[in-house]
């Protein structure tokens, strides 16, 4: 982007950049705009400036190198349906990455902790689900 010499003082640095954002993001957005993300990208790295594109759920859920480095994970829900889902980003060596898990059904759990942390009985479960006061299904 060429903006004359005049325009290139008032970027020169990123404070510079930071103080004449108002006036900077304009010329930028009409530079992108300008040509297709391919040749973004080829400009940006030709000019030693540090890029990559800016991907779509679907591009990144299919992408290998992510699926190689374990950054994706494969889960099933009770349905049977199939989901990719972002994997840890943290890898120690030695340690054998958690496989993230589904998230529970509605009131998957509701049974265990009432009974198990607050002490209610069958009874009372049985009431409270019948009154819909709780759901109940585990």
């Amino acid at each position: 982007m060429r903006t004359g010499s005049a325009d290139e003082a008032r970027f020169a640095t990123n404070a510079d950049r930071v103080a004449h954002y108002a006036e900077l993001r304009p010329l930028l957005a009409d530079w992108c705009a300008a040509r297709s993300s391919s040749a973004l990208l080829a400009d940006l790295r030709a000019a030693g400036i540090p890029a990559g594109p800016v991907r779509s759920i679907d591009e990144l859920a299919v992408d290998p190198r992510l699926e190689a480095r374990g950054m994706l994970a494969h889960i099933e829900l009770a349905n049977g349906t199939q989901l990719i889902v972002p994997g840890s980003p943290i890898h120690f060596s030695g340690v054998e990455a958690q496989s993230p898990q589904r998230g529970p059904r509605l009131g998957e759990h509701t049974r265990s902790v009432l009974m198990n942390r607050l002490g209610l009985h069958e009874l009372d479960l049985r009431q409270l689900t019948a009154r819909e006061v709780i759901v109940c299904c585990d």
